[in-house]
């Protein structure tokens, strides 16, 4: 099954890519390293990056909280992403300066990243409204769907009502949530 990509992780995700290239450039040519592998390094980086951030679901950010774990995945998903650019730069670069590029490239963009992903968060959950959800039926599934969404509060749903289908009065067991009939006017708000 196909899963769609929310606009919010895809905005995550350029950020991470603009954020990562930009960091690892910037401190690349403040140390002076070697010209020639200075465009591998940073391309290289930001893909192992991107991929390894991936592996850790740091984009899965509705079931992404600000805990401890989280941002030791972030952080562990950033060192895994130099580890390529670690061993070029012991093979072909200064040691002393290479190091000293990866502590500080890796200390600055944890920070951006994880500055990013608490704003994100805040945004989720304090600021972008709730869905006002339509459930269309009564039957077993119906009501699966409706306990989805009570009980997953990272959905950022809200049920407005349900839609009795059935040709006759059927009644869905222990609600209270409204009951619209076929023939029920309903309002948007």
């Amino acid at each position: 099954m196909f899963k769609i990509i929310s606009r919010s992780q895809i905005v995550l995700f350029f950020l991470d890519i603009v954020t990562l290239g930009l960091l690892t450039s910037f401190w690349y040519n403040y140390f002076n390293l070697p010209l020639e592998y200075r465009l591998e390094t940073i391309l290289l980086t930001v893909l192992v990056c991107i991929i390894s951030l991936h592996m850790k679901e740091n984009y899965k950010l509705r079931e992404h909280n600000i805990t401890s774990k989280n941002s030791y995945l972030l952080f562990e998903g950033i060192v895994m992403g130099f580890i390529p650019t670690i061993i070029t730069g012991l093979i072909f670069g200064d040691y002393l300066h290479f190091l000293k590029f990866i502590l500080v490239s890796i200390a600055f963009i944890y920070i951006l990243l994880r500055f990013y992903r608490v704003c994100m968060h805040y945004y989720l959950f304090k600021i972008k409204p709730n869905k006002r959800v339509l459930i269309i039926g009564l039957n077993s599934r119906a009501k699966d769907i409706a306990e989805e969404i009570i009980n997953r509060f990272a959905l950022k749903m809200e049920i407005a009502g349900i839609v009795n289908t059935a040709k006759f009065n059927k009644k869905f067991e222990e609600t209270t949530m409204k009951v619209f009939g076929m023939n029920d006017k309903i309002n948007k708000s």
